[in-house]
């Protein structure tokens, strides 16, 4: 009777546990996907809309940035890290080297375009026909003393030094994707350390150490923009590392293929290795996605009178063409994706502003500390797109809403990129979530291509 009654407790617990992992959402097979759904905080627009814009964004954008306007990015790989000391710049794999381009590569109208600036909202009756007479006087002066000054430092959202450094070299950005490099460790660590806990923006309660979704929602509207741009850079970066991993060739011979790993996209977002956080890191990918594309819609009057000129009239032309129809793709589809103007609202705020404005550009700055030099590089245009975007949301607008801005041709690169490697990242995704919908069996990462 002893025997039988400790058997049908065995019977019951065995019962109960499997009754528990049927239904906790950690052992569902679509784990990382069941709360990415709805709405985004702090945007206009649901996930489901994203992904329908997506759908007609995503072939566009990547079709743009591999013309010779969008592909040639002017980066300084030599810059010290301002932050901590390093023992070498250079990553320990063969994965982590980039190809500088031959100067005789680079379009002569490109390098034209770099010597100056090369969009600006004028104040001379030339570009933008009636829309001189909507800058006011006050703004017009404004805008002179930028140009007086060169470019528009202190309204930059990034550390634009590169532009003119004697160490700036062109790179090709098609022939030098992001992907996964082997580049792991402490570096990497104290990378996103530095930026997480001190440079994104601190729950007042001190004993607060980490910042969970929970967490940022208890912020002002700012700082939770600010928290939500820098998670979903770094999520994008993850999405981009897991979709992109190399398999050895098995003979010499054959050429390495890069393709997903879907143990490793669960490692960086299951909600049962991420204390639940994984689904909120993707989500803001999608909330950068609208940020960016945000800031091209409101400067479209600016793409309308610029041709992206590289001596090449039908690529131009197509080129030009590409920009316009982004331009428009999102107020059609989502009328309202990222509201800028419910930002820095308050007479007090300026402060805010500020502080907002330098932790950013130290983000920036911490790019020059990454030890991988593919990394560093998407790192440092991501910074700089992002950065980009929010110059532009964030600018003086004329009567009619258009941004008085400054730009170079290369933050004019660095946005459209940076949305194309958005849109990449939620192409992945739905990757990601068909493989786990259909059972696909994950793929253990092998190290044996880095030794």
């Amino acid at each position: 009777m002893v025997c039988g009654s400790s058997l049908m407790k065995l019977v019951l617990v065995i019962s109960l546990a499997l009754i528990i992992s049927a239904t906790d959402p950690a052992n569902e097979p679509n784990q990382c996907f069941c709360e990415l759904t709805g709405d985004i905080d702090d945007c206009c627009c649901g996930v489901e809309d994203v992904e329908r814009l997506n759908f007609k964004v995503s072939p566009l954008i990547t079709r743009l940035v591999q013309s010779d306007f969008f592909k040639f990015y002017r980066v300084n790989m030599l810059r010290p890290c301002k932050f901590w000391g390093q023992e070498s710049t250079q990553c320990g794999t063969r994965l982590c080297s980039i190809d500088a381009c031959p100067d005789e590569d680079i379009p002569a109208a490109v390098k034209a375009k770099d010597a100056e600036p090369f969009i600006c909202t004028p104040t001379n009756p030339n570009p933008l026909g009636d829309l001189k007479h909507t800058v006011s006087f006050k703004q017009q002066e404004r805008i002179i003393q930028w140009r007086a000054h060169d470019s528009l430092t202190d309204d930059s959202y990034c550390d634009v030094q590169d532009d003119d450094d004697e160490h700036t070299m062109y790179v090709n950005l098609v022939d030098n994707p992001e992907r996964f490099t082997g580049y792991a460790g402490t570096s990497p660590a104290q990378i996103w350390r530095a930026i997480y806990s001190e440079n994104c923006f601190q729950p007042e309660d001190p004993s607060i150490k980490y910042l969970t979704a929970n967490v940022v929602n208890g912020m002002c509207r700012e700082k939770r923009v600010f928290y939500r741009v820098v998670s979903g850079l770094h999520a994008a970066i993850n999405v981009h590392v897991a979709s992109h991993y190399p398999t050895e060739p098995s003979n010499p011979f054959e050429e390495r293929t890069w393709g997903a790993n879907m143990t490793l996209f669960e490692r960086f977002f299951s909600p049962k290795k991420t204390f639940g956080e994984g689904p909120n890191w993707l989500k803001n990918i999608y909330f950068n996605y609208l940020l960016v594309l945000r800031a091209i819609t409101k400067a479209a009057p600016l793409w309308n009178v610029e041709h992206f000129y590289t001596d090449q009239p039908e690529q131009d032309e197509q080129t030009s063409d590409i920009v316009a129809v982004l331009a428009k793709a999102a107020p059609e589809a989502c009328p309202v994706t990222f509201d800028e103007r419910i930002l820095f609202t308050n007479e007090d705020d300026e402060d805010l502003r500020s502080a907002f404005r330098e932790k950013f550009r130290n983000v920036s700055r911490i790019m020059d500390c990454v030890e991988c030099s593919t990394c560093r590089l998407w790192g440092k245009l991501k910074t700089h797109g992002l950065g980009t975007a929010m110059k532009i949301l964030f600018a003086p607008e004329t009567e009619t809403g258009v941004p008085i801005v400054q730009l170079r041709r290369n933050e004019v690169v660095a946005l459209f990129n940076t949305l194309a490697q958005f849109a990449q990242a939620i192409d992945d995704i739905q990757m990601f979530r068909r493989l786990q919908e259909n059972g696909t069996p994950p793929t253990e990462p092998n190290p044996s291509p880095f030794g």
